[in-house]
């Protein structure tokens, strides 16, 4: 880390990267000068109610379960999933056991749900709503237990039906 910031100070300044979830924090970012603001990119997709499982507890089957993420119980299973689907993939922050216990817990609590396949978590989702239109705030999926696609669907179906429904959807 020593070698990477040799030199910083050299020519006076920096480039930094700021995450900045809110518009009020802005003219903090401006007082140091030279701020510059881009847009996020979001994708909106149509989701056709009629097609989401309602069942919060078990399926036909009793192999799939979808409750409430319960804490700290869960946390070492959501930590390794997410581990594999998101930080081994994308670019995003590692997130350690104290994160998950004492910030994702209280951020997202009672919206995160988790989809179980005989007792083991194989994907998670949070979503909140947003004026007119519904966040997608946490998701991820086991990718070395079923196929990436084929859990991705079917969990997004259960998942998403729990959610919109607890949140007072109507979805049928």
């Amino acid at each position: 880390m020593s070698t990477s910031c040799d030199g910083v100070g050299d020519s006076g300044g920096m480039s930094c990267s700021l995450l900045h979830a809110n518009p009020e924090f802005r003219p903090v970012y401006n007082k140091v000068g030279g701020y510059e603001c881009v847009p996020s990119k979001w994708s909106l997709v149509p989701i056709e109610l009629n097609k989401l499982v309602i069942n919060s507890t078990t399926d036909e089957t009793n192999k799939w379960t979808t409750r409430q993420a319960i804490f700290p119980q869960d946390v070492s299973q959501l930590k390794a999933l997410h581990t594999e689907y998101s930080e081994k993939r994308l670019i995003t922050i590692t997130r350690s056991t104290e994160y998950w216990t004492n910030y994702v817990s209280a951020e997202l609590g009672d919206s995160l749900w988790v989809l179980e396949d005989d007792a083991s978590i194989v994907a998670w989702l949070s979503i909140r709503k947003r004026g007119d239109r519904y966040q997608l705030r946490e998701f991820g999926a086991d990718r070395n237990k079923h196929s990436i696609s084929n859990i991705i669907s079917f969990a997004l179906k259960r998942l998403l039906g729990v959610a919109l429904q607890q949140i007072g959807e109507d979805v049928h």
